[in-house]
């Protein structure tokens, strides 16, 4: 069949069936390529925020801790306060994550925001009953430190009249 036609006609065939294979790969690359940017644009807008939230509110509850336990083992006031700025800027980044979630229907960190703000609440109830448990240590040795010094007082006095009966029958033996 392809004996019988001209060399031009041949030449203009292979030409066409070339260029038509080449709209077809071109296109299919270009259904590909929107594909990837569809794909690169929910990577972009949805995931890797939702993934930076995520780490900011794991980096600020780790500064919580921190801070918080500072305060649990110095009883230092300083621990405290800086402890509750964290808090809230954790409580500030629970927020930001539940917004980005609503904004983009992203389940799984809609979900995962709720149980962590229920978690950050539960810890700031910890932290508001560790802070009462610290007081009221705090004024149960205040009142222990009292009672040491009256008791230490009480033991002194005792020794002092002790070394002054002492002295005195020492006196009394050595006069006789």
């Amino acid at each position: 069949m392809f004996n019988n036609l001209k060399l031009a006609a041949k030449l203009n065939g292979s030409f066409i069936a070339v260029a038509g294979l080449t709209l077809i790969l071109g296109c299919l690359a270009i259904f590909n390529m929107w594909k990837v940017k569809t794909v690169a644009t929910v990577l972009s807008l949805e995931k890797v925020p939702a993934v930076g939230l995520a780490n900011e509110v794991e980096r600020d509850s780790l500064k919580t801790m921190f801070q918080i336990r500072g305060y649990v083992f110095t009883d230092e006031t300083q621990y405290l306060e800086k402890g509750r700025e964290e808090l809230s800027s954790v409580k500030k980044d629970i927020k930001a994550a539940a917004a980005h979630a609503e904004k983009y229907d992203l389940k799984v960190l809609r979900t995962n925001s709720q149980i962590a703000e229920e978690k950050a609440l539960a810890y700031e109830g910890l932290v508001n009953d560790t802070v009462k448990a610290t007081e009221s240590m705090g004024k149960d040795k205040d009142e222990m430190n009292t009672s040491a010094a009256a008791y230490m007082k009480a033991c002194n006095d005792f020794l002092d009249g002790q070394e002054k009966m002492l002295d005195a029958d020492i006196s009394s033996l050595v006069g006789e």
